[in-house]
């Protein structure tokens, strides 16, 4: 590859992210309580990450200025048990932010899951000190900044969480992956791609082979003296 097509994809690695990028977040913890067998696999104690991923391109859909609702189509959340596998897996719901302060939660991610039981994936900031506005979330900074972190599984139609949820999880560790990070990771496997068929050209160029532009063969020529 040539020098100019590398430093192309070295200056991609460091360009502006899209207005429409993806926010992904990862939540680590433990399960707090497994009730009325739901959800088999899961059980108290049992270590958990919850994935939640979504662009950041979508409008608020509530007029007043303390709130803010978001309704992401592509909207995704997967609980995965550690050693165990995936609990649930759900598409679409709603972000809510709110920047009253008090104890409703500063940051809600709503969703619906298969069997019809809803996830809330909450975020306690009860004097709104991380919350600054109510646009869509894509940075979430540290466990430190709130008050509390964690997820119910309501069984539906009840309307908010209760100590009888089939799941409740406590999170420990958040983690949002730098845009630029992601694209970095892209960029250095076209990277290793390239060099990797630089260095078979050269190799095929040494060894005198050939290999026709419509075949899948390669024919190679012996070095050395003509043959009579």
């Amino acid at each position: 590859m040539k020098t100019h097509a590398l430093i192309l994809l070295g200056a991609l690695a460091f360009a502006p992210t899209p207005q429409a990028a993806t926010v992904s977040l990862f939540g680590d913890g433990t399960i707090d309580q497994a009730w009325n067998g739901a959800y088999p696999f899961v059980d108290a104690g049992d270590s958990f990450r919850l994935s939640v991923s979504y662009s950041d391109g979508w409008a608020d859909t509530d007029p007043t200025g303390n709130l803010g609702v978001y309704l992401p189509e592509d909207l995704t959340i997967t609980l995965d048990i550690l050693g165990e596998g995936t609990a649930f897996h759900s598409v679409g719901g709603s972000i809510n932010v709110t920047t009253d302060p008090g104890e409703f939660p500063a940051i809600g991610i709503l969703s619906t899951l298969p069997d019809g039981n809803a996830l809330f994936f909450l975020f306690r900031d009860d004097d709104r000190s991380s919350i600054f506005s109510d646009s869509l979330p894509t940075a979430f900074g540290s466990i430190a900044d709130y008050d509390a972190v964690g997820f119910s599984v309501i069984k539906m139609p009840a309307m908010w969480p209760s100590t009888s949820n089939p799941v409740d999880g406590t999170i420990s560790f958040l983690a949002v992956p730098e845009p630029h990070v992601l694209s970095l990771a892209g960029v250095g496997a076209a990277l290793l791609i390239a060099l990797r068929g630089r260095k078979y050209r050269t190799k095929v160029e040494q060894t005198g082979c050939t290999k026709p532009r419509d075949s899948a063969s390669v024919s190679c020529r012996a070095s050395g003296a003509r043959g009579r």
